[in-house]
């Protein structure tokens, strides 16, 4: 976590069995969290810093889906979902990069997705799906997915 949100160690605080601060968890088994953890931490730590950074956003972020990049691709691509943003700086963009945070009202999100101009569709699917927004119950996520609340991380 620290690593992706280019931190030090000691500004980030671990905390575990406390249902007060985290979601339930059954416990440590076959020596299973490790493995099983940080591989989903690193991706979420990851979207928290690229909200950051490429909008000037804060927010509790959630891993909710994945799909491949392409077909015949052995990458796959995952779909994070950013609740109670809170804007609290400006973008810092790599040199390479090329993007302008908007931000739009749902009802004018989903017209762009339909105008087929925007890129990533499957993604934005997926992320309205999980969010209960496509007209049907939520869809439970595809893995079980960590929070990372980014307003506390950094």
């Amino acid at each position: 976590v620290c690593e992706e949100l280019r931190l030090p160690m000691s500004s980030v605080k671990l905390v575990m069995g406390d249902t007060d601060l985290t979601p339930y968890d059954a416990g440590t088994f076959g020596s299973q969290t490790t493995p099983q953890m940080v591989p989903r931490l690193r991706k979420a730590a990851a979207a928290a810093r690229e909200l950051l950074e490429e909008t000037g956003y804060r927010g509790a972020i959630e891993i909710v889906g994945s799909c491949w990049l392409m077909a015949n691709s052995t990458r796959r691509q995952y779909v994070a979902v950013a609740r109670d943003c809170a804007r609290v700086g400006e973008p810092v963009l790599d040199p390479e990069e090329l993007c302008e945070p908007v931000v739009v009202s749902f009802a004018d999100f989903r017209r762009h997705l339909r105008t087929g101009r925007l890129t990533d569709t499957d993604l934005a699917y997926l992320a309205l799906d999980h969010l209960g927004l496509l007209g049907a119950a939520p869809a439970a996520p595809i893995e079980e997915a960590p929070w990372i609340d980014s307003r506390r991380s950094c």
